[in-house]
């Protein structure tokens, strides 16, 4: 069964894209090429909606992708192959036909992820809408071969109203938007991604201000793997009404329950255990520091890749 995935070519890695297109072409079926260019001064913004907590240096990524035009590769893989690979994320289960050849790529431009790509479906749909927002095969469809598209990630643009914000949550990956009581409340897997792909602004612990029409408006946001809320929440409240509506009743205390634990009252406990949820969250930070190269290492990584822009000019 065919499965889409894209490549993103960044512009440092340009000098490479007729090879990598080869090869893609080769190997896969090309649904659509869009060159896209985001405005420069949003363009770190865009960079961590996409990447999310995975990018935490997102000054030195921009100045290595040369904060320029890159290119968008839509594709189609009629024969997927799951296997277990090491990501960033440690050992998962991933196509190894798109990973291999995201390996392969970064060695023939010198690495530093001057190539991006998606390995499953869910990331291929949470990159989509990141890019183009939840009518993103609509865009894609619309969008004419090579034509440039200077739209910058849904997250920064803003959106129209609530119902575009919880239709994009729905499609950006396990993450769900309820409007209760004049609250907004969001549950997610991951709240430092949620955050970065919003473009949050004034977060107050887990209250943040979201773009939405002509300004902003407060919303709640709770991450799963962050400790905000216990494990599988997000599928009980998805079903159960009343635990959401329960949920909204208690935001504001349970932030307090979430930063004080030690010393707060039972009505948390007594909320969450009469929802079937017997174990406290227990707050992690998932935003993963990079370690920043060295001298000697960006020294080497320019010598490489200055070796393989002159290799590849006679392949």
């Amino acid at each position: 069964m065919s499965e889409k995935y894209i490549f993103i070519i960044w512009n440092s890695a340009l000098f490479c894209k007729k090879r990598i297109l080869n090869d893609l072409s080769n190997n896969f079926v090309i649904e659509k090429i869009i060159p896209i260019k985001w405005k420069k001064n949003n363009y770190e913004n865009n960079l961590k909606a996409l990447y999310g907590s995975k990018a935490p240096n997102l000054k030195d990524k921009a100045d290595t992708l040369k904060r320029d035009v890159f290119y968008l590769v839509v594709i189609n893989d009629e024969n997927p192959n799951y296997e277990i690979r090491k990501t960033y994320n440690g050992e998962e289960a991933v196509n190894s036909n798109v990973y291999d050849k995201k390996q392969l790529y970064r060695r023939w431009t010198a690495g530093n992820f001057r190539v991006h790509c998606s390995q499953t479906q869910k990331e291929t749909m949470h990159d989509l809408t990141v890019l183009f927002g939840p009518g993103f095969q609509e865009v894609i469809n619309k969008q004419k071969q090579d034509d440039l598209f200077t739209q910058d990630t849904k997250g920064v643009i803003g959106f129209k109203n609530e119902d575009e914000l919880k239709d994009t949550l729905l499609k950006f990956g396990d993450s769900f938007l309820f409007d209760i009581d004049e609250k907004l409340i969001c549950i997610c897997s991951n709240r430092i991604d949620v955050n970065c792909f919003l473009n949050v602004k004034n977060i107050y612990d887990n209250k943040n201000q979201i773009k939405i029409g002509s300004g902003y408006k407060w919303v709640y946001v709770f991450g799963e793997e962050d400790g905000d809320i216990p494990e599988g929440f997000i599928k009980k409240a998805l079903y159960d009404r009343n635990l959401a509506i329960d949920f909204s009743k208690n935001v504001e205390e349970y932030v307090s329950f979430l930063k004080k634990e030690e010393d707060y009252d039972s009505r948390i406990k007594v909320f969450l255990n009469k929802n079937g949820f017997y174990e406290f969250p227990k707050k992690k930070n998932t935003y993963r520091e990079e370690i920043k190269p060295s001298i000697a290492d960006k020294l080497k990584n320019s010598f490489k890749y200055l070796i393989r822009k002159v290799l590849n000019k006679f392949n």
